[in-house]
């Protein structure tokens, strides 16, 4: 499929006209860039879900061996605890393991092991979405959960459905830093699917199809980060506004200093 590439500039407006329009917009907020390496947890973790498993992916880019507890979970009222494990992370390493996805009944409910907290001694110091389960990130679908630095992550948005005469305004950040390089996002519109017209301030989209696809190259970083690109959205119908977001998921970033160690059957 051929596509059209712009980077996501200040003043670019993704407008959707037809009975309903969607604007992508420049992030205009006070909130600091999602696109940060945690480095306060020390241990950079994402989570996905893939062949009825949830794999966790734990880089560490310290000096130092770290030794966490993983609780596969949920948040209903506080966390929910289905299972414990201890990891192990040596360092300068990345570590990936595989575990049966976990269903349990809740009440007249099915819940399921969507959520990973990250625990040192009793305190819950991280936690991630699991993609591919947890309904706040079914937005996103990425080419790589995991991906070196220096390659390219595709990340695939599916836009929430405007309803008649309203308009759903998108923002986001244009960059994002690793390790104090700096990442650049580029916005792809299938070709076949939209008709755009550009002027000095931005474009205007008219479509039949309700997608977006960022890329970018991943900066050279030497350790591990996380790429998580926020996006704030708003949803106006007549003087009637309500403002959200979509939650992005955690995309782990991993240096060419580290060692990736498979334990994906779940054993360490």
């Amino acid at each position: 499929m051929r596509s059209k590439t712009i980077s996501a500039a200040p003043k670019a407006l993704l407008g959707f006209l037809l009975m309903a329009f969607i604007v992508f917009s420049p992030w205009q907020t006070s909130y600091t860039r999602m696109a940060v390496s945690h480095s306060e947890t020390e241990l950079h973790i994402t989570a996905w879900a893939e062949g009825g498993r949830v794999f966790l992916a734990a880089a560490n880019p310290t000096n130092k061996q770290l030794e966490r507890d993983i609780v596969l979970g949920t948040y209903k009222l506080g966390a929910i605890d289905m299972e414990r494990v201890h990891v192990t992370v040596p360092a300068h390493s990345v570590i990936r393991r595989g575990f049966p996805i976990i269903r349990q009944r809740d009440g007249g409910q099915v819940i399921a092991s969507d959520t990973v907290f990250v625990y040192q001694a009793d305190q819950i110091i991280d936690s991630v979405y699991v993609q591919g389960l947890h309904p706040s990130v079914s937005h996103f679908r990425a080419s790589s959960y995991v991906v070196r630095a220096g390659e390219r992550l595709t990340l695939e948005i599916d836009l929430p459905q405007a309803k008649p005469r309203e308009r759903i305004t998108l923002g986001m950040d244009k960059t994002y830093e690793l390790e104090g390089q700096t990442g650049h996002y580029l916005v792809q519109i299938p070709e076949n699917a939209v008709h755009y017209e550009e002027n000095h301030e931005g474009f205007s989209v008219n479509y039949g199809w309700n997608g977006v696809v960022l890329t970018t190259k991943t900066p050279g970083i030497a350790g591990a980060g996380i790429v998580a690109p926020r996006i704030a959205q708003s949803s106006m119908v007549g003087t009637a506004e309500r403002r959200g977001g979509l939650t992005p998921p955690r995309i782990l970033v991993v240096g060419h200093g580290l060692q990736l160690i498979d334990f994906a059957d779940g054993a360490q």
